[in-house]
């Protein structure tokens, strides 16, 4: 921007500068839009760091291949008559690696009570049919996971809730040892998930809210984003749209707190493809993206009336493009790098033609038949 304003007219950097102020405002856009997908990806690495413990250590079943990643909450549990658990005879045939115990530690109980804290109460609203539902608990494996629940063969399944020993919790349906159907899972750093779940992973419909406020709310498949869905941060920036294995693709929207707004194609969480970006000052750009960039045929349009026409390249009028003028005057011509760069006609406010050369934004000379040609005062020349 220094050479800009070194020479180039006043006029020229005026408007590099506010296309300049445009670009570091869409790079903040951008890094804002993939804030939670850090999120989601640590929330994922946690459950994966957890489930490796587990299958490195003997095996009790696949119960808690990604149990131990989850967490959950909640004070009371809507599994019937507390007393069940507790009276529940050790004669009873249940998984041998798993022990009958008196009750859950009290350490771990405040600690779990300390993050389910602020959240409602976990609803089951699936009424089971199933008749051959046990209630057993609480009981604990060989990897210290406590479970209180609806048993069927010895196997996780109904309604129930379980403790990592590290504090994270879940609570909701299980079927095959594996969280199933509806379920709250809240990891010991504060991330929560609530939703559905298949074999011990989101997939369906859920919300997934992070320790420092943000969220995402939308379609899952198989632990990643993948569908519709909606994600929104702590500064109130926020993104809806389509996903694909986790990540953006496709249509979307990304708003920011002070009314900046990009409408269009996203691709593997850039924006790629067609897209309007809004600036919050009234400036805008239509056109094509890659990885975040204007690429391609675009127009840019100023606040003071200005606008720019052409080719973009790495977020610069580079190729072919015209730029209108507030006050009347046109150059039509190339450009490189945000600069005149070669042959371009010029057009004043009287609507007479000359056609020059330019070099790095520094007009050189008229074509032979304008040197005589008069520009008075207009800034593009001196």
């Amino acid at each position: 921007m220094g050479n800009c304003c070194g020479q180039s007219t006043i006029l020229e950097c005026q408007q590099q500068q506010i296309i300049t102020k445009d670009q570091m405002e869409a790079e903040q856009a951008n890094k804002a839009a993939i804030k939670i997908q850090s999120f989601v990806r640590g929330y994922l690495i946690r459950k994966k760091h957890k489930n490796y413990k587990n299958n490195n250590s003997a095996a009790i079943t696949a119960t808690n291949e990604y149990s131990s990643s989850n967490k959950q909450s909640r004070q009371e549990i809507q599994l019937g008559d507390l007393k069940k658990f507790n009276s529940f005879s050790k004669e009873t045939n249940i998984h041998q690696n798993v022990k009958q115990i008196e009750k859950v530690p009290e350490s771990l109980d405040n600690l779990t009570k300390s993050l389910r804290k602020g959240l409602p109460q976990f609803i089951y609203d699936v009424n089971e049919s199933e008749p051959d539902l046990i209630m057993r608990g609480p009981v604990q494996d060989e990897y210290d996971h406590i479970y209180i629940g609806q048993w069927k063969d010895n196997e996780k399944w109904g309604k129930g809730i379980q403790y990592w020993p590290d504090g994270s919790y879940y609570e909701g349906y299980w079927k095959n040892n594996k969280q199933n159907g509806k379920g709250r899972s809240i990891h010991v750093e504060g991330d929560v998930y609530e939703g559905d779940w298949k074999d011990d992973k989101a997939h369906g419909y859920g919300k997934l809210t992070t320790s420092n406020g943000g969220y995402y709310i939308g379609e899952w498949v198989n632990d990643k984003q993948n569908g519709k869905g909606k994600e929104h941060w702590p500064d109130g920036a926020s993104f809806e749209g389509n996903y694909v294995d986790g990540i953006k693709f496709g249509q979307g929207v990304y708003a920011v707190a002070n009314g900046s707004q990009y409408i269009g194609e996203f691709a593997d969480n850039c924006f790629c493809g067609y897209g309007i970006y809004k600036c919050s000052d009234g400036t805008k750009y239509i056109g094509y993206w890659k990885q975040n960039k204007m690429s391609g045929q675009g127009e840019f349009y100023w606040n003071d009336g200005s606008k720019y026409i052409g080719e973009f390249l790495n977020d610069q009028r580079d190729g072919y493009g015209t730029f209108y003028y507030g006050d009347g005057r046109i150059y039509k011509g190339l450009w490189r790098n945000g600069k005149r760069h070669g042959n371009g006609i010029y057009i004043g406010k009287n609507k007479m033609e000359k056609q020059g050369k330019w070099q790095n934004g520094i007009f050189v000379e008229w074509d032979r038949q304008f040197t005589n040609s008069s520009v008075g005062d207009d800034p593009l020349f001196h």
